[in-house]
């Protein structure tokens, strides 16, 4: 039998001790001994690989972005309540309309949210010669906060949420936004998803500056 190194060497053991064997250099795993001898093979473990995992640790998921529409592809209605007879903006992303074969001959229209490029949208109930422009004012209604008032389609459910959000300077209102019945599920679903995300991400940023602190 041959000697055992000084640096291998075992420490005199009590009967019925398990003796410990140092395990082989990972990922191989250590030889037990034959049969009758009581021994412990101590084996490195292999653990889960992650490297086909993406870590989301410091992401908030975004929720999808659908299109507010009805069912003839007309946006939503968002009624301008502020002073003045004309307002524009442009908010970041824009819907994308294409245009698909679906059969020989038939094409079928579909629309897209892109977080490219910009919308504009203008609210005017006159045109440049001061004439009231009847197709882009609200009509008789119920509600007189918003007759006669300008307004504008919108499909983008980001900017819709943002005119739904947006106030004056008294925090009044400055839109009121129309959404078709079809898609008010969907975009209220969207609400919910986009400013529990932004909750949560402001949770994450202050716990960095404090756990930083």
């Amino acid at each position: 039998m041959a000697p055992v190194p000084e640096d291998q060497a075992q420490s005199p053991r009590k009967p019925g001790r398990p003796r410990i064997v140092p395990p082989a250099p990972f990922p191989e795993v250590a030889a037990s001994p034959g049969n009758g001898s009581n021994v412990v093979v101590a084996v490195a473990p292999v653990g889960v690989d992650l490297s086909g995992f993406i870590s989301i640790e410091q992401q908030i998921v975004a929720p999808v972005a659908p299109v507010i529409t009805d069912a003839k592809g007309q946006g939503a209605i968002v009624v301008y309540l502020g002073a003045g007879d004309r307002y524009s903006c442009a908010k970041p992303g824009k819907v994308v309309r294409d245009s698909y074969e679906v059969a020989p001959g038939k094409f079928e229209i579909r629309y897209s949210v892109s977080e490219s490029g910009m919308e504009a949208h203008v609210f005017e109930s006159r045109d440049l010669l001061g004439h009231l422009i009847p197709q882009r004012i609200v009509g008789n209604t119920a509600n007189p906060a918003v007759q006669g008032r300008p307004f504008c389609r919108c499909a983008h459910p980001e900017h819709l949420r943002l005119f739904m959000r947006e106030v004056d300077e008294a925090k009044r209102h400055l839109f009121r936004l129309f959404i078709p019945p079809e898609a008010n599920g969907a975009f209220t679903r969207y609400v919910q998803e986009k400013e529990r995300g932004m909750r949560e991400q402001q949770q994450f940023e202050e716990d960095l500056i404090r756990n930083a602190s």
